[in-house]
């Protein structure tokens, strides 16, 4: 049973999900280049950070058909499938207008916690079904559990803080200001783009250097 929802995860939610959570995007927000945004920042990093990790620098790399190298081909509409849902729930209610700290403190942080929750989930979940190993550090006799619990939590909460940040920098200008222009957006996407390549990868090389003593 796990392995089975492993797969459709994996595999399937990752070509349904994007589509679907664009175009609820799109529609909450009225804006196409925001929504577009929401979709590209993860689409893109979760090429660029994983590819790095797994064909570059040998951390880990994962199993099973359809592979690039160390990592999925589709490996950036898997990200996408994971975070634009994670990211839409704490947007909810959110007036379309200047927000106050305390809205962006619940978007920043509700975000970065279902991202720590539930993608600790989905990795605990692909390391018991063998569909990724870990190289660096090597695991040692550690179950899996153990293995995900070392990065997971930290470096998810992170990422989810770090798109979660992105997006609302976004929101700020396309959205409430009125600013759709392609200079604009390249700006923003690469500012989305600085922040999920930076942090997280700060944050999981912590993780690595404490929690990945065999």
């Amino acid at each position: 049973m796990g392995r089975t929802i492993a797969v459709v995860w994996v595999y399937g939610l990752s070509f349904l999900l994007p589509e679907l959570m664009f175009f609820l995007w799109y529609r909450w927000s009225g804006s196409l280049e925001f929504a577009l945004l929401v979709l590209l920042l993860p689409v893109l990093y979760g090429y660029i950070g994983p590819g790095i990790a797994t064909n570059l620098l040998g951390k880990w790399r994962f199993k099973g058909p359809l592979l690039l190298g160390n990592y999925y081909p589709h490996h950036g509409l898997i990200y996408a499938s994971d975070m634009m849902p994670l990211l839409f729930p704490a947007f909810l209610g959110t007036p379309q207008g200047a927000l106050s700290n305390a809205v962006i403190v619940r978007i920043l942080l509700c975000t970065a916690a279902l991202h720590g929750y539930v993608l600790w989930l989905h990795d605990i979940l692909i390391l018991r079904c063998g569909m990724v190993e870990i190289l660096s550090p090597p695991p040692g006799d550690r179950s899996p559990d153990e293995i995900a619990t070392s990065y997971a939590p930290a470096s998810f909460f992170a990422i989810g803080l770090s798109y979660a940040a992105g997006v609302l920098i976004a929101y700020q200008h396309i959205v409430i200001g009125g600013d759709d222009s392609i200079g604009t957006f390249l700006k923003l996407l690469g500012v989305g783009l600085l922040l999920l390549l930076s942090v997280p990868s700060i944050v999981y090389g912590i993780a690595e250097k404490f929690g990945g003593r065999s």
